[in-house]
């Protein structure tokens, strides 16, 4: 089990539905590299039981010793299963108290939010470990998040501690304009993993972000 909390940084989301070999490639090539937290992204609806356990066969096997929390986006059942650290839900359950209790130990909760803050309250009092928002820019693979106003991460931050990630058709050239925001990190999905090569973006991200705080 990693360390319960989520380090500021590089958030990496996978796609299962990736190509399995490129999939495994590119985690190899970035093995190496410093990271908050790995998210398998819930985009599983095409895949079999067996392929999904293919994917988190790789994760684990590649980052499985390294002190970086993976987490599952949403199906949280898993973790009674697989040695997941945590869980990112997309929004907060039904009965989550109940969750909790099937869950039976200690997990990393995230949670992505939009503009609307009113949930805040409830997630710390469930105490969420982070929040991400999304979307920040308009991308390919965010084109299901509302965009982000910059004020609503201001907010954010004057109502609570929890750390904050944002999300979505962020790039190295582009994260400057997020500079006057206080943020914890950067969530990634295609920006690393579509890469040629996912460790000098990897850099390039890091030095920016090295730059806007």
């Amino acid at each position: 089990m990693s360390e319960q909390y989520i380090k500021n940084g590089i958030y990496l989301v996978l796609d299962p539905g990736m190509e399995l070999d490129k999939l495994q490639q590119q985690l190899v090539k970035i093995s190496g590299c410093e990271l908050s937290a790995i998210q398998i992204w819930d985009n599983m609806q095409h895949l079999q039981e067996a392929e999904i356990n293919e994917v988190f066969d790789i994760v684990f096997e590649i980052f499985g010793d390294k002190n970086i929390p993976i987490l599952i986006n949403n199906r949280w059942e898993y973790l009674n299963d697989r040695s997941f650290d945590g869980v990112h839900f997309d929004h907060i359950p039904l009965f989550f108290e109940h969750i909790v209790e099937q869950i039976k130990r200690p997990f990393l909760k995230g949670l992505t939010l939009n503009n609307d803050l009113s949930v805040v309250s409830v997630a710390e009092k469930y105490g969420f470990s982070y929040f991400s928002f999304c979307s920040m820019f308009s991308s390919q693979t965010s084109n299901s998040c509302e965009i982000v106003h910059p004020e609503t991460i201001k907010t954010c931050r004057q109502k609570t501690e929890i750390p904050i990630f944002v999300a979505g058709g962020i790039t190295p050239q582009n994260l400057h304009l997020l500079n006057d925001l206080d943020y914890n990190g950067v969530a990634l999905i295609s920006g690393i993993m579509k890469a040629e090569n996912p460790v000098e973006q990897l850099s390039k991200y890091t030095q920016q972000l090295n730059l806007s705080k």
